[in-house]
């Protein structure tokens, strides 16, 4: 956990030390003298990380997931985090394990509270894609059982989703409860495409028509993201998410999503064109997950990396030897505007008990110029902090913080 709070260079500031990774997070282990762990971020305790897998809500606190493994590209499994308020997080080890070359990629898990399963009711369930015979083109959806809240998993045994067109873009299975229909939905990422299942038992599932988006070239979709959710007009809306290579059409690659229904078996955007619910490079993979105490509201998590960049050395390697973390939470809502509706996001509230200080700055005018002495220097040093900020641009050109 780090905590600086000791330190004479931070003036008295205190570094709330709430992303806990492991007793050891903020020990240099490498030749740098200052560590690099962030403050304010989920890291892995040590070596790589990539994908969150979206959190499940048990016994009052969160059980979020991760892939992890030794290095970049290499066969990983399925690391757990657990946390009460999404914002800080207690690493609790490895919950689905790497077997050899078979290695757990991406998917979802659900706690099955009507034992639709049959291997009793609270029963977690995971749908995880993995190599079948270690051939990455051989991509099949295997299914995992958790009698401890998550802890630890159990496999079932074959594909309970087979790879039946030898596709070798075909992961990242995302489960959803359909209450309307009394169904479980999967969603599976495709090139081009997201592939939908149906299932009563999540064992046994049956093929249902495919979303296709054939506006924009985005490439395929990744880590797909499918809820239901009530927007602040009170209506009900299905959404589907997928983290895009959206560079290929002039943006970034991240997440984008569209707003639709069900019908006929067949979801049905409300516009051919995506949503995009953030514009930055590094908010990829992300995951969406249910508040348990509010239905018109969702948590949300991504990787700050990218693919185009991630598999290479970081200043974090040397100094505490890991590479890999996770954005802050969101707190997302759905708002209706002009026959639309639109994803909003902002940074937990609970994000707000960790801070030691506030300071407000007055409104000002600030000089083009290229020294810092141009604009305004915060009267403080910390290790990390938070900044607000309006930004007026009637007459300016660009602004930097």
């Amino acid at each position: 956990m780090n905590n600086d709070a000791n330190n004479p260079e931070l003036s008295g500031a205190r570094i709330p030390g709430h992303a806990v990774v492991s007793d050891d997070a903020g020990k240099a282990a490498g030749p740098a003298a200052v560590s690099l762990r962030p403050a304010y971020h989920l890291t892995v305790p040590e070596q790589w990380l990539n994908d969150p897998q979206r959190a499940i809500y048990v016994n009052g606190s969160f059980s979020l997931y991760y892939l992890y493994s030794t290095t970049y590209y290499l066969p990983g499994e399925w690391r757990r985090v657990q946390s009460k308020d999404c914002v800080s997080f207690e690493d609790k080890g490895i919950a689905i394990p790497l077997d050899g070359d078979f290695a757990a990629w991406s998917g979802s898990a659900v706690v099955d509270t009507g034992d639709t399963a049959g291997f009793g009711a609270g029963t977690v369930i995971a749908l995880v894609t993995q190599p079948t015979d270690g051939d990455g083109h051989r991509q099949e959806q295997y299914l995992w059982y958790s009698h401890d809240g998550g802890a630890s998993f159990e496999p079932y045994g074959k594909p309970v989703i087979p790879n039946t067109t030898a596709s070798d873009w075909f992961r990242d299975p995302k489960v959803a409860w359909d209450a309307k229909e009394g169904r479980w939905i999967a969603a599976i990422g495709c090139k081009h495409a997201v592939a939908f299942y149906e299932s009563h038992n999540l064992k046994d599932w049956r093929e249902l028509p495919p979303f296709t988006y054939e506006g924009q070239n985005i490439g395929g979709a990744e880590c797909p993201d499918l809820f239901e959710m009530r927007a602040d007009d009170g209506t009900s809306h299905w959404l589907l998410g997928i983290s895009v290579q959206g560079t290929l059409a002039g943006k970034v690659n991240t997440y984008a999503y569209w707003t639709g229904s069900w019908q006929g078996g067949r979801f049905l955007a409300d516009d051919p064109e995506p949503q995009w619910l953030d514009y930055g490079w590094d908010w990829y993979a992300a995951v969406t997950w249910e508040d348990p105490d509010d239905p018109g509201q969702r948590y949300g998590m991504g990787w700050m990396n990218n693919w185009d960049y991630a598999a290479r050395s970081v200043p974090s390697d040397a100094s505490d030897g890991f590479n890999g973390m996770m954005s802050l939470v969101r707190q997302i809502r759905l708002h209706a505007h002009d026959g639309r509706y639109t994803l909003r996001s902002r940074p937990v509230d609970a994000l707000e008990r960790y801070a030691s200080d506030r300071l407000e700055i007055p409104d000002a005018l600030v000089r083009a110029g290229d020294g810092i002495d141009e604009g305004i220097r915060l009267p403080f040093y910390a290790r990390s902090y938070r900044m607000d900020a309006c930004i007026s641009m009637k007459s300016a050109q660009g602004a930097s913080i």
